[in-house]
């Protein structure tokens, strides 16, 4: 379920999540009092849910919504902070019901054709709820109209091929990558409340519950980056917290002083004497290197002679 507003009206949306049948009262208030109140008449008409999956928005996160879920024995889960598409069922019925009502003002019209058109399973929300065709102003044969039960298996079947179907586009199209799981412990950074934490546990169904240095929160997989370093222990030291190694440099001795001051005497006296052999040396053969001068062809003529000429060897015994 969820709360959306339209042309300055506030709404409450409850959808099913195997009929994907969609329920929608419009809120004086956006209180605890007026949702609960709301939520009882739905509860009413079809019947008490199992499970309720919400945002965390005031309206369900408040003392009274959790003695209201203990009252009607249900359980209330919340998607994860700044992760919509755990609610992604419900959003996707708000951006539904809008973009209908932005045909026709009359909610009720909207509603009905909703529930009566078919979905890609070839099941209309009203026959998975209520196992016949819902009779709307659209002409339809009376032997249409009596109840039949959907096969399930088939029903199950299908709509599994046409979700891994989905899955599989889009994690082509988007390159998912598959994360690593977070055993408890873990150091990490979370970007949007820019502080490091500690995994504590795994909370039902994925989020990870997550100590920082001054709350638990509750974050996905998504929202949360590992750190590269991690003790044996999964300590609290992160690696920027760890103090650096800074190398020292060992004073040498006299005695290697002077033997260093020796070694850098020779090396300069080597460096000395063969720059200015080099300055002295007769310059040969720059001929052969010059393109401008010299064609490819005489150069080539003259490498063979300087090789026959090289390879001849005197040796003196």
């Amino acid at each position: 379920m969820d709360l959306f507003e339209w042309r300055s009206q506030s709404y409450l949306l409850v959808i099913d999540y195997y009929s994907r049948f969609i329920e929608v009262a419009p809120l004086s208030s956006t209180t605890s009092a007026s949702t609960i109140g709301h939520l009882k008449a739905i509860f009413a008409r079809f019947d008490i849910p199992e499970t309720v999956i919400s945002d965390n928005g005031p309206q369900f996160s408040s003392r009274s919504f959790r003695e209201f879920a203990r009252e009607y024995q249900f359980t209330h889960i919340t998607s994860s902070p700044m992760f919509a598409q755990a609610n992604g069922e419900a959003k996707r019925g708000v951006k539904t019901i809008k973009s209908l009502l932005e045909k026709t003002n009359d909610l009720y019209t909207v509603l009905l054709a909703y529930r009566s058109t078919p979905l890609r399973n070839g099941y209309s929300p009203g026959e998975l709820l209520m196992s016949r065709k819902l009779r709307t102003t659209i002409p339809i044969t009376s032997d249409q109209l009596p109840p039949k039960v959907p096969d399930i298996f088939t029903l199950k079947k299908r709509e599994e091929t046409l979700k891994n179907r989905t899955k599989e586009n889009f994690d082509r199209r988007h390159r998912v990558v598959p994360l690593s799981i977070l055993p408890p412990g873990t150091r990490v950074w979370v970007p949007n409340q820019h502080r490091y934490g500690t995994v504590v546990s795994t909370a039902n169904p994925r989020p990870y519950v997550i100590q920082t240095p001054t709350r638990q929160i509750r974050r996905n997989r998504r929202s949360v980056n590992p750190l590269p370093f991690q003790t044996e222990t999964q300590s609290s030291l992160t690696l920027l917290d760890r103090p650096q190694e800074v190398p020292t440099q060992e004073t040498p001795s006299a005695n290697d002083q002077t033997l260093l001051g020796g070694e850098e005497l020779r090396r300069s006296d080597l460096q000395a004497s063969r720059e200015t052999a080099s300055d002295s040396a007769p310059r040969e053969c720059n001929f052969v290197t010059r393109s401008d001068r010299v064609s490819s062809s005489a150069y080539i003529r003259v490498s063979m002679l300087l090789q026959s000429a090289c390879s001849v060897t005197v040796v003196l015994c």
